[in-house]
């Protein structure tokens, strides 16, 4: 695990960490599934919000599986790395590693692909002014926010890498609590 490949980015990482995010991910997706209603009800209640909202609650079901991979393929290449760097059987961990990660990136990459398509479809009617927000909050959505929690990494802060890869369950947080806000004043 010399740097062959992106799998040294599980080193920097704690078990413990990945572990967390995996646990918290797994039990707070019945939030997340509530969150596509609410974000139905904000919008004007045409076909493209109620797609929206199924797209959203999809992206948003299939994420557990993706965080809780990340967690075993991180546990996995700790392991190797610490373990059998001189051991007969290393290329045989690796290869089950390099599977594991497979699964990671399918699980991953579909969670994403469809939470960002609902995203995308809620930023257009946000923006053509079909929602009952104005139409600058087409702004502030976790496509937008992700840009800027993107920039976490290169900022220091109590705990870092704490929050290090998160940007979009970052940008989530950020979007929803604005919501709250403004729905509150």
């Amino acid at each position: 695990m010399d740097g062959e490949d992106k799998s040294t980015f599980y080193l920097q990482g704690s078990e413990k960490r990945l572990r967390y995010g995996a646990l918290i991910a797994n039990f707070t997706i019945p939030l997340m599934i509530f969150s596509a209603f609410s974000i139905y009800i904000i919008l004007d209640k045409t076909n493209l919000a109620i797609l929206t909202s199924i797209i959203l609650a999809i992206g948003f079901s299939l994420s557990p599986l993706a965080h809780c991979s990340f967690y075993y393929v991180g546990s996995l290449y700790n392991t190797i790395y610490k373990s059998f760097k001189e051991d007969k059987y290393l290329d045989d961990f690796k290869e089950l590693a390099l599977s594991y990660r497979d699964v990671q990136t399918i699980t991953w990459l579909t969670s994403i692909i469809i939470s960002f398509s609902g995203w995308l479809l809620y930023t257009i009617l946000v923006f053509s002014g079909n929602s009952i927000l104005p139409w600058y909050f087409g702004f502030i959505n976790p496509i937008f926010l992700s840009i800027l929690a993107g920039i976490l990494p290169y900022i220091p802060y109590p705990g870092k890498p704490l929050l290090n890869g998160a940007m979009f369950n970052i940008a989530s947080i950020i979007f929803y609590t604005i919501l709250l806000i403004r729905f509150i004043i």
